[in-house]
């Protein structure tokens, strides 16, 4: 049986190897490669861009921009190095279930947080650091690790009533839990100097408060345990009654019996685990956002405790006769290959066409082919990666709760003006982009257009004309207002070049005729412009 588990662990690996290197960028990815970036380039978090996390996460991903440069070989590394904590948290999970391969392959093969455990995102930094600090046995450098897991992001909070509980019983070591908390004040106390020299301690106070809050209050309300349900597109692209969906459910029971199992024998480890469980569950009713990230600590407790419900060992302690050995021997056959089949059934659709990375590593290419390094771009979801920003908020719908920060920032329109953003790049969805409320999208579909370059649009305008009458149009190839016009405004002074229907006419702009093709550098400010009566159309566009 151990054989076929190492070669089901390992094709797992394998498996899950490929998917980090070819499986496509999620935005919360691109969001914290893009923070990463930007303090690696020296910007100050909470002050010189919108951030309401701890910054621990984005510190270790500076390192792979500082090492590697403006390169998607950046992207791919972070992806590796997720990997290997991943492998690591492995490592644990096969440590606190006393060698339980079982446990090992449920966590690699998990159906809910299958997509999550690979991210470039800090929840699987602040899980090993979190389980390193409960393994280590010098108190003090527990509490270091557990300071340095709250610093990767704070949620892990809710694990610290486990912790403390574990570090403090039995009673007679309260010494213990004193060199505990000295390790995690040491690492505030560290945190508190880097905010105190950048002069950062009141924005990070109000991002971590009520700027975080205002950004999750802006969410659609989403009960929890939608997600448990086989309903929503988590295991297979289909929604409805699925193997993998199936497989997860059967998890939770099995590891629901493992805490009771624990409970039973490991009085101290059942009640941590009980506590790590009930913090977890609280925090996602807390904050009810279809967020599947937040169950990636349940994976954890459910690999483990199911692992200890449904091991060899376990089993083998209760038991005497070989018939129902045999009948042990049967489930864990059964269990391995529902597993290895379900977690197949979900690589499968994760690698098909239009799942893989190879667009969005493209996009970022022609992004660095087409703009100069102090240009700025904005998108809702930071997918430019190494460029400046447009805008003070990246990387959310900012229409969802700009208005409820402390200190809102400007209008889009206004900054993306006033920084001279030429550029724009829509994400991989696509329509989310265009989420803006109004006024911003109106400005967004009438001043951008698209390039040669995929998704990736830059300043210009679109008129359409009637016997020299010319009425603009928006991106959506609709009319931007009732009436015609002979003027337009440029918001930015760049040359751009025109495209006149048909070739043989010609515009006039302030008083110069322009030719199709021809190219002209024009000064931010309204422009008037005649078109003959044969002209049906023209549209000026960044030249690049």
């Amino acid at each position: 049986m151990s054989v076929l588990y190492i070669l089901s662990l390992s094709i797992a690996i394998g498996l899950r190897l490929h998917l980090a290197l070819t499986r496509f960028f999620d935005p919360d990815e691109f969001a914290h490669l893009h923070w990463a970036w930007l303090i690696a380039k020296g910007q100050l978090p909470y002050k010189d861009f919108f951030y309401y996390l701890t910054p621990g996460f984005s510190w270790i991903l500076s390192l792979f921009h500082t090492i590697i440069g403006d390169s998607t070989n950046v992207l791919i590394a972070s992806r590796l190095f997720l990997f290997m904590v991943y492998g690591l948290n492995a490592a644990i999970v096969y440590r606190l279930s006393k060698g339980s391969l079982m446990a090992v392959l449920i966590f690699l093969t998990f159906p809910l947080t299958l997509d999550k455990t690979i991210d470039v995102r800090p929840d699987m930094v602040m899980l090993l650091l979190y389980f390193a600090s409960m393994m280590v046995k010098n108190s003090f450098l527990s509490g270091v690790l557990f300071g340095a897991s709250v610093l990767m992001l704070p949620k892990i909070i809710f694990a610290l009533p486990a912790l403390v509980f574990l570090r403090s019983h039995p009673a007679k070591q309260g010494e213990t839990l004193k060199k505990f908390l000295a390790g995690v004040v040491f690492i505030g106390i560290l945190f508190l100097g880097y905010l105190r020299v950048n002069n950062l301690i009141g924005q990070f106070l109000t991002s971590i408060t009520k700027d975080s809050f205002a950004v999750t209050g802006g969410k659609i309300s989403f009960s929890p345990l939608l997600l448990l349900t086989p309903y929503p597109l988590i295991y297979v692209t289909k929604g409805g009654v699925s193997l993998p969906w199936a497989v997860n459910t059967a998890i939770w029971i099995a590891g629901t019996t493992g805490l009771w199992i624990l409970l039973k024998k490991r009085e101290s480890m059942g009640i941590f685990w009980a506590l790590f469980i009930a913090g977890n569950i609280l925090f996602v009713f807390l904050f009810p956002v279809p967020y599947v990230q937040y169950f990636l600590p349940l994976s954890v407790a459910a690999s483990v405790l199911a692992g200890y419900a449904l091991g060899m060992k376990n089993y083998e302690l209760r038991i005497k006769n070989k018939g129902t050995t045999l009948s042990v021997f049967f489930l864990h056959s059964l269990f391995l290959i529902l597993t290895s089949s379900s977690f197949f059934l979900q690589y499968r659709e994760r690698v098909a066409p239009g799942a893989e990375n190879a667009e969005q590593l493209q996009v970022i290419r022609d992004v660095l082919a087409v703009t100069k390094p102090n240009e700025t771009i904005y998108d809702m979801v930071g997918s430019y990666v190494f460029r400046p920003d447009g805008y003070f908020i990246c990387c959310h719908p900012y229409g969802e709760f700009a208005n409820k920060l402390a200190h809102p920032p400007p209008a889009l329109r206004e900054s993306l003006t006033r920084r001279q953003t030429k550029f724009l790049v829509m994400d991989r969805v696509g329509f989310v982009f265009w989420q803006s409320p109004e006024p911003d999208k109106t400005f967004l579909l009438t001043h951008y257009l698209p390039t040669k370059y995929y998704k990736i649009y830059s300043l210009g305008q679109t008129f359409r004309c009637v016997a020299g009458a010319c009425v603009q149009y928006n991106l959506n190839n609709q009319p931007a207002s009732g009436r015609s016009t002979n003027t337009f405004t440029i918001v930015t002074a760049e040359t751009y070049a025109f495209a006149i229907e048909p070739e043989s006419e010609s515009v006039t702009i302030d008083g110069r005729t322009m030719n199709n093709n021809q190219t002209a550098f024009l000064t931010a400010g309204p422009h008037r412009f005649s078109a003959t009566p044969r002209v049906t159309g023209y549209r000026l566009l960044l030249s690049r």
